[in-house]
């Protein structure tokens, strides 16, 4: 360490019920000669995992704002204590995040297949369709909405296996509402459902 405080501090970050021991040290391709808020704000986003557009750094009541501003000038010392306030962007790179989105977009799908299955159930029940081909359309409405049904389960039961970081809030939100929505489709998969059985009880 040439100069204290210059080109290496040891802080300690605290985010909510979380600490961070975080060894700031002067990148060897750096063109500068002192650390700043911007060097703090790239090593808490590696071990907090938020990004440094979304951080709010507190050091003695001061809010870190500046990037371009150098740490010993703001009187950071070894040992300084770093208040850090800020939420986690959802992560569409991890696994579990992706599958969220891919179980919203699955939903999407089965929610049109419904709307069109539900058009079919209506021809038949306003009398659009030849008699004649009543009981078998009724068989294949009966047979895509079972599937269907068992589709949507499948995504739920993907759903319920995904593990979310407890500090990903947005992600969190954003599987209950998937989680919700999932449960209204299955409610009308069902209605459909009993809907086919009442007009299959009307022709047989």
């Amino acid at each position: 360490m040439a100069v204290f405080g210059k080109v290496e501090l040891f802080l300690n970050v605290s985010y909510g019920s979380k600490k961070f021991a975080i060894k700031l040290k002067l990148p060897d391709d750096d063109t500068g000669d002192v650390l700043t808020v911007k060097h703090l704000m790239e090593a808490v986003a590696e071990v907090a995992e938020i990004k440094p557009e979304n951080q709010k750094l507190i050091y003695k009541g001061r809010s870190l704002t500046d990037p371009s501003q150098t740490l010993v000038g703001l009187g950071v010392k070894d040992g300084a204590k770093i208040m850090l306030l800020g939420k986690k962007s959802v992560a569409h790179d991890t696994e579990d995040v992706k599958k969220l989105f891919t179980i919203e977009i699955a939903v999407e799908k089965h929610d049109g297949k419904m709307i069109e299955l539900r058009e079919e159930i209506d021809g038949i029940r306003k009398g659009f369709l030849n008699k004649d081909l009543v009981d078998s359309a009724l068989s294949q409405l009966k047979k895509k909405v079972g599937l269907t049904n068992e589709q949507l389960m499948k995504q739920f039961e993907v759903l319920d296996a995904l593990r979310l970081d407890e500090d990903n809030k947005e992600a969190r939100i954003k599987r209950k509402n998937v989680a919700d929505r999932l449960n209204k489709s299955l409610d009308v998969c069902e209605t459909l459902s009993e809907e086919v059985k009442e007009l299959q009880s009307k022709t047989s």
